[in-house]
């Protein structure tokens, strides 16, 4: 199953992000930022509070692709609008999927997930020359910076 969701101010032409997750379990199996928002923001507070950092897999809550009594989902996809924006700094790149703030870093080696006060999703953080995927990610958000 899947979680879309787009910028608010102008669709998907102007950003968005698929989240496929683990029908049973609600496991974050992948992320696919498709294109990257234009909307800049400063880096959240992530250097040097390795306190906030937990390694280890996200799950999230099932209910809103209304499961059956088997807890099997009836639909395959919840679309939503948010503002979405980018941060980096010299060592990551942060997709926000919204306007929460992280309180909490759940890393699953060098990509992660920023985690609201209310242990909502916020956003997919990416260490810089930690791997191709991640590369890719820097050199997107650098060229359009440009």
């Amino acid at each position: 199953m899947y979680y879309f969701v787009e910028e608010r101010d102008g669709g998907s032409k102007f950003g968005y992000a698929e989240v496929s997750i683990e029908p049973l379990t609600g496991e974050v199996l992948g992320v696919v930022i498709t294109l990257s928002p234009t909307r800049r923001i400063p880096m959240p507070a992530v250097e040097g509070k390795e306190e906030f950092f937990d390694e280890g897999l996200v799950r999230v809550d099932t209910a809103a692709w209304r499961p059956n009594p088997d807890n099997v989902p009836t639909i395959g996809r919840v679309d939503e609008q948010a503002h979405l924006s980018v941060a980096e700094n010299q060592r990551r790149v942060y997709f926000a999927i919204n306007e929460i703030e992280p309180v909490r870093w759940i890393m699953s080696g060098p990509v992660g997930f920023g985690i609201g006060a209310s242990s909502e999703l916020t956003g997919i953080l990416a260490e810089k020359g930690s791997g191709e995927w991640a590369e890719r990610l820097a050199s997107y958000v650098d060229r359009d910076l440009v």
